[in-house]
């Protein structure tokens, strides 16, 4: 049943920002599965210009978010 709960591959954890997933820019970390211990993937850390960059993406969707009219 172990097997079950090991995904094929590694997966790769990236941010999701503006509809895409995109890769952080810090150093990257493995994940590990809490049940087995195993590594399950990695990912990397989210740094303060990646972070920089998230707000200022989510900040120009908001303009667009704020004319959309309740009935949608």
């Amino acid at each position: 049943t172990t097997s079950l709960l090991q995904p094929k591959s590694p997966i790769q954890c990236k941010n999701f920002v503006a509809g895409e997933f995109v890769n952080a820019s810090g150093p990257e970390f493995e994940i590990c599965s809490p049940y087995t211990g195993q590594k399950i993937g990695a990912s990397k850390e989210t740094t303060q210009k990646d972070l920089d960059r998230i707000v200022d993406r989510a900040q120009a969707a908001q303009v667009s978010w704020a004319l959309t009219p309740i009935k949608e």
